[in-house]
């Protein structure tokens, strides 16, 4: 199927990069040597694709702390302008309370 896929590629004028290129396996394949040209494809137990860590084992911790990582490097990189724009009361001292009178309903 891969070498299908490569001879389609070629016909556009796209190449595989076979340094690249890695397989992974699920548990009812058998274990047995992947090669595409004569060139052995290295086998991996998971990626990230689109920013999910796909793997065949459902275990998700490993993919939890990854995006956590990458949410706390985000928060991380703005800490010092949101510290500096979130000051408690900041924004009170603009705010007018409203009086009573006009939270009534007027009747006519």
């Amino acid at each position: 199927m891969l070498a299908d896929f490569d001879d389609a590629c070629g016909k556009i004028g796209l190449q595989l990069n076979l340094t690249k290129t890695m397989f992974m396996r699920n548990g009812w394949v058998p274990n047995a040597p992947f090669s595409l040209n004569g060139t052995s494809m290295p086998e991996c137990s998971s990626y990230v694709y689109i920013g999910r860590e796909v793997k065949m084992m459902n275990d998700f911790a490993p993919e939890l702390d990854r995006r956590k990582r990458g949410a706390w490097g985000a928060y991380k990189s703005i800490e010092n302008v949101v510290k500096r724009l979130w000051e408690p009361g900041r924004y009170l001292s603009r705010m007018k309370p409203r009086s009573a009178s006009s939270n009534a309903l007027s009747s006519g």
